[in-house]
């Protein structure tokens, strides 16, 4: 095989691995792009589930305190500070509860958005990695065709007489 033919086969091994090199990262940022599309739609889908879980979760308190109120109130006990009071820490603990159960979903959901965040970042890493790559084939599949150059004795220089 001579130098002409492992040059250009060089060249062609050069060219695969760039082209390798540039379509690998974009494949990468497409599914970096595509997952931190999912956990934006996920975070919106928890930030729903939180606000539609409060709203459940107060209507059932309220409803329950209502029940517990009437039935106080058909047994003649009335509005006793002792009732007022236990009704009170009912609410208390229950709005507590909600509230707690409501920060949990919206910190998943935070967890989500920060997770999108990062797979944007990578897309975007991952695309400029691809370019690097492709750089550094170019940088090496070069280095190797010249050495295939054959050598070119240098030229005497002529010398004054």
């Amino acid at each position: 095989m001579g130098p002409e033919l492992a040059i250009a086969a060089v060249g062609i091994s050069a060219g695969t691995q760039i082209f390798g090199s540039i379509m690998a990262g974009r494949e990468q940022a497409r599914s970096e792009a595509f997952r931190a599309q999912q956990l934006d739609q996920q975070q919106k889908q928890l930030q729903i589930r939180a606000a539609q879980e409060e709203a459940t979760r107060r209507q059932s308190l309220t409803s329950n305190l209502q029940s517990v109120e009437a039935i106080r109130a058909g047994r003649g006990l009335g509005t006793s500070p002792t009732g007022v009071a236990a009704l009170r820490a009912i609410r208390t603990d229950e709005a507590r509860d909600i509230r707690t159960a409501r920060l949990n979903t919206l910190l998943g959901a935070d967890t989500s958005g920060r997770a999108a965040s990062v797979a944007r970042r990578s897309a975007s890493t991952a695309n400029l990695a691809g370019f690097i790559g492709a750089a550094g084939a170019l940088g090496q599949n070069a280095a190797i065709g010249f050495s295939l150059l054959p050598s070119v004795p240098a030229t005497p220089t002529p010398t004054e007489p």
